[in-house]
């Protein structure tokens, strides 16, 4: 399996996830990898677990996972977090439930490692920005090569032999050095926050070695509609608008 496609926080976001799974369609990309947080933020939860439950090889679990399935409040949440996170938990039926319930923090797909959030206590759900925090992920980062979201911000990070760790630019294909580890961040699908509304995902040439981050536009406006039909906080319909 040579070619994977990596999609990561697509936050219910349906209009985005369908349009980035029909993307990859299209590049005859046939291995799908989810790296968690399907549900949280968007009007569509239930829509987008089917499509990652029909679509993708592998699924990690995300933070919003762990929050659709807790039977206690939500008290302590911002409403733009707790009213979406309502909405999967009256959607998702009890085979979802036990889907998401059944999903594992970390995985090993092919010979390379998938996490949500970072290596380093991964059910903690620690976010990656700096170097500081990329050197404590790659403490526990066994394989050459590892995918991760939750920041919703696509990022490169590489470590040579010694302590360096450098932030790449994403702005092109990259080809992996032999010698060097990698983190990589995938972005969002459904709710990116680098300042580009499009939706974002990774292509991963496990042959070649090579990593591609692919844009896709969709009907942000149409969801941008759901939102505000919903009832929900107005910052999230205007964050897909503004991408951050």
């Amino acid at each position: 399996m040579p070619r994977f496609a990596i999609i990561s926080d697509i936050h219910a976001n349906w209009e985005a996830l369908a349009e980035v799974l029909r993307d990859i369609s299209s590049r005859k990309i046939s291995n799908v990898v989810c790296l968690g947080d399907i549900v949280g933020y968007g009007p569509d939860p239930k829509a987008c677990i089917d499509l990652v439950r029909e679509n993708c090889l592998t699924v990690v679990m995300g933070n919003h996972e762990v929050f659709s399935t807790m039977p206690n409040s939500l008290d302590r949440f911002h409403r733009a977090v707790r009213e979406p996170i309502e909405l999967a938990k009256k959607e998702l039926d009890p085979d979802d439930i036990n889907w998401i319930r059944r999903l594992p923090v970390t995985e090993m797909v092919d010979d390379f490692t998938i996490v949500h959030a970072s290596l380093y206590h991964p059910v903690m759900f620690l976010h990656m920005h700096s170097d500081s925090d990329a050197k404590d992920h790659f403490k526990n980062q066994s394989s050459k090569v590892c995918f991760l979201g939750h920041t919703h911000i696509p990022a490169i990070f590489e470590r040579s032999d010694g302590d360096a760790i450098g932030l790449i630019n994403i702005k092109q294909g990259v080809a992996l050095e032999p010698a060097k580890k990698y983190a990589i961040n995938a972005g969002s699908v459904g709710q990116p926050r680098d300042g580009d509304c499009r939706a974002c995902y990774v292509e991963f040439d496990t042959t070649e070695q090579e990593v591609q981050f692919h844009r896709v536009e969709y009907d942000w406006e149409k969801t941008k509609a759901k939102l505000k039909e919903k009832g929900f906080s107005r910052s999230l319909g205007d964050r897909l608008e503004r991408g951050c």
